[in-house]
């Protein structure tokens, strides 16, 4: 007798189970394609200031332009990678020849961070173009781009302080003192050192600061923020809460990186906080020169001048060297920091112009156009001296005594296209030459004039 194995009910069954077995595996298969690393259609590659959107029609590759000042900067950040889901930090890339395996952990970025800057960093220069090639996706998913560095489009300053307007607070609301190794001091601060050596700043960094409040009982949220500078650019902030117990490990792992960069020509800048970071109680700065530079032997409390610029309703008040020293090729070095100053109100983020109408605003800019701006040192009037004002990229040339010339004028006087009140003029006066013996050739002023 012949038996069937499977009856016809039996057959229908198993094709409908073959059919979901089917089915189910193939959205495995996709929800699995899905989260691949490599199947997005989109990978952002973040590093500091950078950013690379690497697509996948693309093959994932591209080209982006940044700056010199951009990617400098960008080098002490660590990088990820967003893979349309989150963010990756673990993959390699290779820049010029340097080959790099991201971590999650941040000390190992950071141990990396002086050979990139020391083959790449500092050794590129604007035109230059970067290649960052062999950026692992996952599951053998390459990206790739391409870096231009571009010249940086010249814009005005922003209104505001310049950051190194003030480089000591002596208002201490909390703070009683502070000693941080051999040289620096609030006991100090009467006499405003500037410049300092490299072992100077070795031994701060190697030391741990005793700082006291005035009320013993207070234990305020204390931090220190550390500015690194070089050639004028900030390079990173480093935060560092100042726990008794966890400081010097925490801040020694944070300076690590930057420790080749100390050399001549770098600026530390300490901020110390009880309250808020943005607001510090004690601002530091350290410059950095070599061993036999004659500006170490300077002291604001003995060789500083009293500056004030005013000019209409512009007022400016600064403490300065004025002064400067040949260096071994006979250029001048100057005591005083080349940054730009802003000249407003006694008043800081105030407008002189803001609260006048339009016939007094007119007025009030037609008669100080029609003057010379005043500069007083010591409070003496400085007379006669020529100076450089820029508008738009141009410079009118202004000699000893004349006022300015009356095509800028015109340009000044002009009414405005549009009366918002962020339509305004920026000037600048810089290259003050005067033959009373003071060097103003770093000083550059701003000015932020109502267009009427």
């Amino acid at each position: 007798m012949h038996t069937r194995l499977f009856t016809p009910f039996m057959r229908c069954t198993l094709s409908c189970l073959l059919c979901f077995f089917c089915l189910t595996a193939a959205i495995f298969a996709q929800n699995t394609a899905n989260t691949s690393p490599n199947s997005s259609e989109k990978f952002i590659f973040y590093w500091g200031e950078i950013q690379a959107n690497l697509w996948a029609k693309d093959n994932y590759q591209t080209e982006i332009k940044t700056t010199y000042n951009a990617f400098r900067k960008s080098v002490f950040n660590q990088p990820s990678i967003w893979n349309g889901k989150s963010l990756v930090r673990v993959f390699q890339y290779t820049i010029g020849d340097v080959t790099i395996k991201a971590d999650t952990l941040r000390d190992v970025y950071s141990a990396l961070i002086p050979d990139i800057d020391q083959k790449i960093g500092r050794s590129i220069k604007t035109g230059d173009t970067i290649f960052i090639k062999d950026i692992t996706l996952g599951e053998g998913t390459n990206g790739h781009f391409t870096i231009i560095l571009e010249s940086p489009n010249k814009k005005p300053p922003a209104p505001g302080r310049d950051i190194f307007l003030q480089p000591f607070m002596e208002e201490l609301y909390n703070i009683e003192s502070l000693q941080w190794g051999p040289v620096f001091s609030t006991k100090s601060l009467a006499e405003k050192k500037e410049f300092y050596t490299v072992k100077d700043l070795e031994a701060t960094l190697r030391a741990m600061p005793i700082m006291r409040l005035k009320n013993d009982s207070l234990l305020p949220q204390t931090t220190l923020t550390t500015h690194i500078f070089q050639d004028n650019l900030n390079l990173n902030a480093i935060v560092t809460n100042m726990n008794p117990e966890t400081f010097k490990t925490d801040f020694d792992k944070a300076i690590q990186p930057y420790l080749h960069l100390i050399r001549p020509g770098v600026d530390f800048m300490f901020e110390f906080a009880t309250t808020s970071r943005s607001n510090p109680e004690i601002r530091w700065t350290m410059q950095i020169v070599a061993d036999d530079d004659p500006r170490l032997s300077l002291l604001q409390s003995v060789h500083a001048h009293q500056l004030q610029m005013e000019w209409g309703l512009y007022i400016g008040d600064y403490l300065k060297y004025l002064k400067a020293f040949p260096d071994t090729e006979g250029h001048p070095r100057y005591a005083d920091r080349m940054a730009a100053q802003r000249l407003n109100r006694r008043v800081y983020n105030t407008t002189p112009f803001e609260t006048e109408d339009y016939f007094t605003q007119q007025k009030n800019i037609e008669n100080m156009l029609n003057t010379r701006p005043i500069i007083r040192v010591d409070g003496r009037e400085l007379w006669p001296y020529s100076f450089v004002i820029q508008h738009n990229g141009v410079d009118y040339e202004v000699g000893e005594s004349e006022l300015l010339p009356n095509e800028l004028k015109t340009l000044l006087l002009q009414p405005a296209k549009d009366q918002t009140r962020n339509n305004v003029h920026f000037l600048w006066i810089k290259n003050i030459k005067t033959s009373a013996g003071y060097e103003f050739a770093p000083l550059q002023f701003n000015l932020f004039l109502p267009a009427l």
